[in-house]
């Protein structure tokens, strides 16, 4: 009964390279973004946020208090009403704060019913950290833009400019990429990008506060 168990879990955890929360062609990363303990504590990221019905993916984020520096999130589809509760980490790079957020297959599956095939759960082979940048963030409003492979190639010429001699290497497939690269080149990278470039209008993803 338990190797069943593990098996139909393991099933559902070959599905999870991409999390494309509001586009259809994210980047994960097979290593973490916040090192153990250096996350930041953002109480205003506590709450229950909508995005605008006129956006392409139309969805809740509930997000609660775990314990110091760790947030869990319930992101929730209107168009199906299917759901998947991951762990979020925030971490500052300057002034501009980044979110590291990995699926918990586990909790997802106890509070689902194993009923978590979504457009959550992409062509994937490893359980993915997903890396948002937060534009805005108050009492009514958050704004957010997810990493893009654009993004990436601009670190990448950052890093090179700074005297590195790595880059940032992405492992692709038709549907995803894969941010391969150790945890301390993708810090430095995007604490390159953060210093260096402000996020595009027109790339933000805009979340309400519900009422």
């Amino acid at each position: 009964m338990e190797q069943c168990k593990f098996l139909g879990k393991w099933k559902v955890w070959l599905w999870v390279l991409a999390i494309p929360l509001f586009t259809q062609c994210g980047i994960s990363s097979f290593y973490p973004l916040v090192k153990e303990g250096e996350g930041s504590d953002i109480p205003e990221l506590v709450g229950t946020w909508k995005s605008d019905d006129g956006q392409m993916q139309q969805s809740t984020w509930n997000i609660s208090h775990l314990s110091d520096q760790r947030y869990r999130l319930e992101y929730i589809e209107k168009k199906k009403g299917n759901r998947i509760f991951c762990e979020l980490i925030a971490s500052k790079f300057g002034n501009v704060t980044w979110l590291d957020i990995q699926p918990d297959l586990n909790l997802t599956s106890e509070r689902t019913n194993n009923k978590v095939q979504n457009s959550l759960l992409m062509n994937s082979l490893v359980v993915g950290h997903l890396f948002i940048r937060v534009k805005t963030i108050n009492n009514n409003e958050l704004e957010i833009a997810e990493l893009s492979e654009d993004e990436v190639k601009e670190m990448n010429q950052l890093l090179r400019k700074s005297g590195s001699s790595d880059t940032l290497q992405l492992l692709k497939n038709a549907q995803s990429s894969l941010l391969i690269s150790e945890t301390d080149l993708i810090r430095k990278g995007i604490s390159l990008y953060s210093a260096a470039k402000p996020i595009a209008s027109n790339k933000a993803f805009v979340l309400k506060r519900a009422k």
